[in-house]
């Protein structure tokens, strides 16, 4: 059983220099846990919770899972002892950017209660009110029991930065989990705090460095300011079976945040580039640290690329650079 709180989902924008070209694979794990995703011409690395062990560091686990595309050819890099550890200490050569985090929280239905006055049925009136949007149904005009946060541009396709949602109803609905332990399940209730390239510019890899609860404590400043922007009042919670959450209820309340000026996270890069080719000066120069490949493998054409690497990535988005910032 999934615990109460915990981080959903991580998506990571690959480096298409090493990507192979031939690849049509999307769903390469058979339980979903990673997941490639097309964005315009770029590739999104999804991983989800199921991958990720909350107590052991992240940067760690996304570097392996990244290591897993290398072990099936997708990524068309040298395979050895020494790859997994490669990528973690240089990951700026393998993830442009992170583009998606979301955190979750479970609860019973007498553990959260929205209140409806609250919410409006069209994101304009719920923008006008400051409050929750209930989404409906277009083509059917169902009134479902999803609401979002009215950060959400009108007419565009950015992500509201918080959802609450009926997780049960929608894991019967995907039908990838036997329902009997969906039904036995009774935190039928999730809400999300998701984090995406369209809705903050606080996405970096090292804001990914340590466990959950690390990772966690170092976005909570930004997650209360997202409660008192957008959520504060629209819902009631009885947090004792969710910690964190009640965290960030208890930050807003105390400083009432609204804007982001912590110290704790770093902010995604905004250069003319638009993506992180992670710290140029950190560690062994280029040239040794690809060396120890060349012995070990065939693929020197790879290699020889990946000594040009910066020219060559300016290059391939200088005219994509503002699709990282939108993150479609």
């Amino acid at each position: 059983m999934r615990p109460n709180e915990g981080i959903d989902k991580i998506g990571l924008v690959l480096n298409p220099i090493f990507l192979n070209k031939e690849n049509k694979k999307r769903h390469i794990d058979p339980f979903n846990r990673l997941s490639l995703h097309k964005a315009g011409p770029y590739t999104i690395l999804t991983v989800a919770q199921e991958y990720l062990n909350p107590f052991i560091d992240y940067q760690i686990q996304l570097a392996f899972a990244v290591y897993e595309l290398v072990k099936l050819g997708i990524i068309d890099f040298p395979d050895t002892i020494f790859t997994p550890y490669f990528i973690y200490k240089n990951h700026g050569w393998f993830v442009l950017n992170v583009v998606a985090l979301e955190f979750y929280s479970s609860w019973s239905k007498d553990e959260i209660d929205i209140d409806h006055d609250m919410t409006e049925k069209t994101l304009d009136a719920a923008k006008e009110n400051g409050c929750l949007y209930q989404y409906v149904n277009k083509e059917t005009k169902e009134v479902t029991g999803t609401f979002y946060s009215n950060d959400k541009a009108i007419n565009r396709y950015d992500r509201s930065s918080f959802i609450v949602y009926d997780k049960q109803k929608k894991d019967i609905r995907d039908n990838q989990i036997p329902h009997d332990v969906v039904t036995g399940n009774p935190k039928s209730i999730r809400t999300e705090f998701r984090l995406y390239s369209d809705n903050t510019a606080w996405l970096h890899w090292d804001n990914l460095r340590g466990d959950y609860q690390s990772i966690f404590n170092r976005h909570k400043d930004l997650l209360a300011v997202i409660y008192n922007n957008y959520i504060k009042g629209c819902i009631t919670t009885n947090c004792k079976d969710n910690k964190n959450f009640g965290k960030v209820v208890k930050t807003a309340e105390r400083k009432s945040p609204i804007r982001y000026s912590g110290k704790r996270l770093r902010k995604r890069v905004s250069s003319k580039r638009g993506i992180d080719f992670g710290d140029e000066n950190e560690g062994l120069n280029r040239e040794s640290k690809l060396g120890i490949f060349d012995k070990f493998s065939s693929k020197n054409k790879n290699v020889e690329n990946a000594r040009n690497m910066d020219e060559m990535m300016v290059e391939a988005v200088k005219n994509r650079c503002g699709y990282y910032e939108k993150g479609r």
